[in-house]
């Protein structure tokens, strides 16, 4: 039997389901490092115009937390240069998109 079990609340879990013996292997993945969130960070903008050079400041920034924040952000920051009509998202859209998910409570400095 093949049983496949995913938590983000292991403190949640019954003890007894963590006794020697009740699962072969535990995998622990953990959120992404500032060098993970930077390289997806640079998967995530490698097919949208932009001119952003140095992204090891929102890397650090969202370093810790879940990557769909990362994807948040480069989306937003999307957004924001399509609001103002331009054509390559730049170092104040994604500073501002940053910014944005700080005020929401997401991040903090």
């Amino acid at each position: 039997m093949l049983v496949l079990a995913t938590t983000n609340r292991r403190d949640a879990l019954d003890p007894a389901l963590l006794r020697k013996g009740r699962f072969d292997h535990s995998v622990l993945v953990d959120y992404p490092t500032a060098e993970e969130v930077e390289l997806a960070l640079r998967g995530m903008l490698k097919d949208r115009p932009h001119d952003l050079l140095d992204l090891s400041k929102p890397a650090q920034l969202l370093a810790g937390r879940p990557m769909s924040d990362a994807a948040w952000v480069v989306n937003e920051a999307a957004r924001l240069t399509a609001r103002a009509r331009r054509d390559k998202i730049d170092e104040l859209d994604f500073h501002e998109a940053v910014e944005r998910l700080q005020m929401a409570g997401r991040i903090s400095v």
